[in-house]
């Protein structure tokens, strides 16, 4: 469980910090607005995609370990997509 969580982290921090839509609309009020009116919707965004991110991380795992051998062909599509 704790290499998962440690796999699902490397996995967020990109993701939810990462330039993007979200990130932008924040950028451009923050610009607009300044930092302390626009804080609330940004930790609430980030904090919901962390919070949704890891649940599907971890229903997903727990799916996986009742099917190892589609947890083996998952890894190999996966390997296959990166290379």
């Amino acid at each position: 469980m704790t290499q998962t969580l440690i796999a699902l982290l490397f996995f967020l921090l990109p993701l939810a910090y990462s330039p993007g839509p979200g990130n932008l609309f924040f950028a451009a009020n923050g610009a607009r607005f300044g930092l302390r009116a626009t804080l609330p919707a940004n930790v609430g965004y980030h904090l919901a995609t962390w919070v949704v991110t890891a649940a599907f991380g971890l229903g997903f795992w727990g799916a996986l370990q009742a099917a190892p051998e589609l947890f083996a062909a998952l890894k190999l599509l996966g390997a296959g997509y990166l290379f």
